[in-house]
This record gives structure tokens, C-alpha cells and sequence, in this order.
């Protein structure tokens, strides 16, 4: 739902020439195939007519909304079930794309704030399903399963641009809303039949697998006591892992709400033309997202690197390939071939990720993964707030010169800071199969680690350590000196 608005933008909005001024636009500054007037008038496709800011609020309407949920959501998750939680706010989201439409017609400023409100609903699912995905899979098999499983966004992604531009020719935009939502209140009925909250309570999962994943996973079942705020917010690692997510998140919305546009408006490729094109990049991502998780689970598994060498080599693909293919296609001009293709190589890189520290906040505690990734989510959202903002505000001349140039505006030094930051920590995230355990000013009198350049546990917490297969701390065993042991499981006293 969230992609074909950027396909069914291209389709509402009325697209007019603009005004030609000798001393602002050259013949550079517009592409082969763009008519230039010397007034306002002639204009094709669509009905309505809004600017390149308003379309920018139409596009962020829904992670202003994920803002203030996606927090207060993931700790709900945590205490009321992450299943529950991922069923209502899809639903209610399936609700709202329905009755778009009628909002649109109504009024602007209605189907903005219906674009807020669905927001508001879906905030809670991505933290939700990071819980319930720490609740299932053993720490082995993350790089892996992280990838096949979260790159099914991309797949999503790949369908929707692939058929949205299609149907929006010859159905209508409006059909991108029912058929969507319709799609999507459907596979919510499946998910509150077929998902689990976790192994113990599924039905069909035979004994022998049961124990497999309980044992490995070693989840402490603590969601509903007190989360240690400050040790998390001011856990360097944990710090390095938004920074990593910002990169990240800021190359996906950007492509996500701004390339269909960028193809229509500027490289002039009609709107059913533009949504085949645009779901190449989402392949490639797709790809790079399940080949990457594979390859890093099997370097390591076969030792040759250590479980930190790969998240180095892995992140950093993913931090400078995409800022390196951004700024090139900023020289390029109106190559649409050579365009498109650095579009797809920048998806890509940005994949590697899945290999990386993706799942970071699964190493760090994972009783509070969906705590920690509300967090990062809430500051990684005003990534697409900012910048689909910056290209409407920029960009509202259709011009290709401004187009150009605000593709790796904040990406390079972004994502060269990601890649810093990575390589400076010897281990930025902590051991694998670690479990955050909750902690009150009376709990602990210290709690300490060999070093903490090694990652650690966070500040306020402690980790049980466990054998994982790499070579990562499993020589260092962190030291509790309590002084009240009330809080904690049987099995540590």
C-alpha cells in the first residue's frame, strides 16, 4: 500500500508545462521529449493539481502519523502480543486505503490526514514483527531468515510497482486503493488464523522443532517490567545502530516516494512506463537482501570471518556503494539507460545490509528488540519525513537540474559516517544470543565487561552469554556483582 502511492501519485496529478525563463532554465536543464512553453497552460493526465509540496505531504502523511506510534507501539507488542498487535494495525490500515478515494474527492487536506492516520495505525507492526521474529528464530539462523523473511517488503515492493501502473491506466488510480486494501484486510484474517505467538503456543509445530528454537533462543519472558530507557538511548552501539538505519532508511524513501516522479516528470517515461521501470530496483534489492544474509550466515558458519568482519564488509557495501551511485548519476543528465541502471546498482548495495547489522538490536537484548527498534524507527521515520520534503521544496520546477541534485544531498556524508562508525568499534554490537534482563537502581551494583570497546551489554542491563558459532566474546563472560537479586531469573542467582 505504502509504495503504490508513489505510482498512484503520477496517475492523480494533473502534470502542466511551466513557464519557460531564459536567465533560470537552459536547454540542460530539461530532458529530450519535455515540451517547454512560454505559459502555464497545456496540460495532461490526471485531475488534480497539486505542486511538488503538497504531493511531498501526500507522501510523508503517513510516516508523520508512524511517528507517534511506532514507540508506543512496539512496547504494547511487547506486552500485549506482537501477533495482535500486527493484526489490528494492518487491518485498520486496509480500512483507510479503502476509503481514500472518497477523502481525495472530499478535500486535500482529508486525504492527508487520512494518509496521517494510517500511519498512526501501521506505526506498530515493523517493531511488533522484529519481536516476533526475535521470539522465533535462534541467533544462528538470523542472517539468514532475516533475509528471506524482511526482504519480502521488496518483493511487495517489486509486484505492486510491476502491476500499479497498469492498473492506475486502465482501471483508474482509484483501483490501487481498493485493490490494495481489499488484498490487505485478506491477509490479515490469514495472519490472526496462521501466526503464533511463539512456539510454545502452536499448535502443529512437532515437539522436536519446539525445543530446538526455545532452547536456542533463550528469550526471558520480562516484556511486561520496566524497560531501562537510559541504558538504552545511551548505549553507543545501539547509537551506532540508528546512524546505520538513517543511511539506510533515507536511500528507501527517497527512491520509494520520489522515482516514479523523477521518471515522469523529468526523463518523461509515461506513468505505465515508469511503473515497470521503477520495479527493477526493487528486484535487485530483493536479491541482494536474501543472497547477502545467506553468504554472511555462511562465511561465518565456515570460519572464514569472524561474526564482526562481516558486519564490517557487509555494512560497509551497503554504506558507500549507494552514496558512490547517487552522486554519479547526478552527472549523467538525461541517460536515462545508464540512470536507471545506477538506480538498480544503488538498491542493490543497499541490501547488502541484510549481511550486516540489520538486526542489530536482536544482538544487543533481545527482550527489548521491539522496544529498540520502536526507537530507531521513531528517529529513522524523520528520514521520510525529510526527504521527500526537500525534493518537493527543491524540486518544484520540474527541472533536472534541481532533480539531480538533491538525490545525494544527505546520503554521502550519511552514509560515510555509517561506514566510519562501523569500522571504528572493534565490535559494535554485542554477542550474538544475548537477553536483556530488566534492571531497578537497586538490582545490580555494577555490571561490566572485559571492555567496552567489545559492544557489551546495555547500560542499566546485563547479558546472559551463551556458546554461539563464531569467535565473537565467547572468551569473556561479564561480571555481576548484585545487590539485590530479586528481579532476576532463577537460573542466574
Amino acid at each position: 500500500m505504502r509504495v503504490s502511492m508513489s505510482v498512484a501519485i503520477v496517475a492523480m496529478v494533473r502534470t502542466t508545462n511551466t513557464t519557460t525563463n531564459s536567465s533560470l532554465q537552459t536547454d540542460t536543464d530539461t530532458c529530450p521529449g519535455q515540451e517547454v512553453v512560454t505559459s502555464s497552460t497545456g496540460s495532461k493526465n490526471g485531475e488534480f493539481e497539486w505542486n511538488e509540496l503538497t504531493q511531498s505531504y501526500i507522501l510523508t502523511g503517513g510516516i508523520y502519523g508512524s511517528l507517534v506510534t511506532v514507540l508506543i507501539g512496539a512496547r504494547l507488542a511487547e506486552m500485549f502480543g506482537n501477533k495482535r498487535v500486527c493484526g489490528i494495525s494492518m487491518f485498520m490500515s486496509a480500512v483507510l486505503n479503502i476509503l481514500s478515494p472518497i477523502c481525495v474527492r472530499w478535500n486535500v487536506a482529508a486525504f492527508i490526514a487520512a494518509r496521517v492516520l494510517q500511519g498512526f495505525f501501521t506505526g506498530p507492526f515493523m517493531p511488533a514483527n522484529m519481536s516476533l521474529f526475535a521470539s522465533w528464530v535462534p541467533p544462528q539462523e538470523r542472517a539468514r531468515l532475516s533475509g528471506i523473511i524482511f526482504s519480502a517488503s521488496n518483493i511487495g515492493s517489486l509486484i505492486s510497482m510491476g502491476i500499479s501502473g497498469k492498473m492506475a491506466s486502465t482501471f483508474g488510480w482509484e483501483s490501487l486503493f481498493y485493490v490494495y486494501g481489499v488484498l490487505t484486510a485478506l491477509w490479515c484474517v490469514l495472519w490472526m488464523f496462521l501466526v503464533h505467538e511463539s512456539p510454545e503456543t502452536h499448535p502443529w509445530i512437532s515437539d522436536e522443532e519446539k525445543e530446538y528454537i526455545v532452547s536456542n533462543t533463550k528469550k526471558v519472558a520480562i516484556a511486561k517490567n520496566p524497560v531501562p530507557w537510559i541504558g538504552i538511548i545511551f548505549n553507543l552501539p545501539f547509537c551506532a545502530q540508528i546512524i546505520m538505519d538513517i543511511g539506510s532508511t533515507w536511500i528507501m524513501f527517497t527512491l520509494t516516494t520520489e522515482l516514479p516522479t523523477y521518471l515522469k516528470n523529468i526523463l518523461h517515461f509515461d506513468t505505465e512506463s515508469a511503473s515497470y521501470i521503477t520495479a527493477l530496483p526493487y528486484l535487485a534489492g530483493w536479491l541482494s537482501n536474501v543472497s547477502s544474509g545467506i553468504i554472511s550466515q555462511w562465511l561465518r558458519h565456515k570460519g572464514y570471518v569472524s561474526h564482526m568482519t562481516a558486519y564490517r564488509i557487509f555494512n560497509g557495501i551497503a554504506a558507500l556503494g549507494p552514496a558512490v551511485s547517487l552522486i554519479i548519476i547526478t552527472q549523467l543528465g538525461c541517460d536515462s539507460v545508464s540512470i536507471i541502471i545506477l538506480f538498480t546498482i544503488t538498491l542493490l548495495f543497499n541490501g547488502s545490509y541484510f549481511g550486516g547489522s540489520m538486526l542489530g538490536v536482536m544482538d544487543l537484548g533481545v527482550n527489548f528488540a521491539g522496544t529498540m527498534s520502536g526507537i530507531s524507527g521513531t528517529i529513522t521515520g524523520i528520514t521520510g519525513i525529510i526527504a521527500p520534503t526537500i525534493v518537493g521544496a527543491v524540486t518544484n520546477n520540474h527541472t533536472l537540474r534541481t532533480r539531480t541534485a538533491v538525490l545525494p544531498l544527505p546520503t554521502s556524508p550519511t552514509q560515510s559516517l555509517r561506514w566510519q562508525i562501523n569500522s571504528a568499534n572493534e565490535n559494535l554490537i554485542a554477542e550474538r544470543n544475548s537477553a536483556l534482563l530488566p534492571a531497578t537502581p537497586l538490582a545490580f551494583q555494577s555490571v561490566t565487561v572485559s571492555s567496552f570497546r567489545t559492544g557489551g551489554p546495555l547500560f542499566g542491563c546485563t547479558a546472559i552469554r551463551d556458546q554461539v558459532e563464531d569467535d565473537v566474546l565467547h572468551d569473556q563472560v561479564a561480571t555481576i556483582t548484585p545487590r539485590r537479586l530479586l528481579d532476576l531469573p532463577q537460573e542466574t542467582r
